[in-house]
């Protein structure tokens, strides 16, 4: 398996799949979880107790390890089984777990939505950002997601992109790598980490 290929940077096209034409090309609600995976739906808990609302998804055709591809969205998660195999065809054939997660506020996450949280400092005095939430949902997964390797990857697109950003501005021991785009460029940002043990 090839972790740090080309199959990782994806056109944002492809990072978008939930908003494809193919969500809306359906005529009979397709089965959830998606032929070929196991479902795993969680309140994830954070460090200040606010349960956040997470769904991954688990191919069972695949017996070693594998990493973990993960997608942090205000935009809501309960159909995103519905863009399986679509643009994602490559990526399940190489061997991939997907998780998703509605961000803190919105759809089935607890806690309160701020609008491009800031990092914790001088404009958030508070104990937690889009990065501890970030690290909090990958330490759970890595500890409690079966048959994964410790490694995670974030793609994202607009916000889902700029969250990216915020996740590896102080990036966790099992990002490997993120690929995004935060809406305010016209083109994908590859970010590659050689983190070392920082914790958030």
């Amino acid at each position: 398996m090839k972790l740090f290929g080309l199959r990782l940077f994806l056109p944002a096209i492809i990072l978008g799949f939930p908003l494809s034409a193919s969500l809306y090309a359906q005529t009979t609600p397709p089965p959830d979880p998606p032929a070929g995976f196991d479902k795993i739906e969680q309140m994830v808990p954070m460090r200040d107790g606010v349960r956040l609302h997470t769904i991954i998804y688990a191919p069972t055709s695949h017996r070693e390890s594998l990493p973990i591809l993960f997608n942090r969205t205000p935009y809501g998660i309960d159909n995103i089984y519905r863009g399986f195999p679509g643009s994602l065809q490559e990526l399940i054939e190489e061997g991939f777990i997907f998780a998703f997660q509605d961000i803190r506020g919105k759809f089935k996450s607890e806690g309160q939505f701020v609008m491009q949280r800031p990092p914790r400092g001088p404009g958030n005095p508070t104990t937690i950002d889009e990065g501890t939430d970030t690290y909090d949902t990958i330490d759970w997964m890595i500890k409690n997601v079966p048959h994964n390797n410790g490694r995670v990857g974030m793609f994202g697109t607009s916000y889902p992109g700029w969250l990216v950003v915020m996740a590896v501005i102080d990036p966790t021991r099992n990002i490997f790598t993120g690929n995004c785009r935060p809406g305010i460029t016209s083109f994908p940002i590859r970010i590659t980490i050689n983190s070392g043990s920082n914790k958030p």
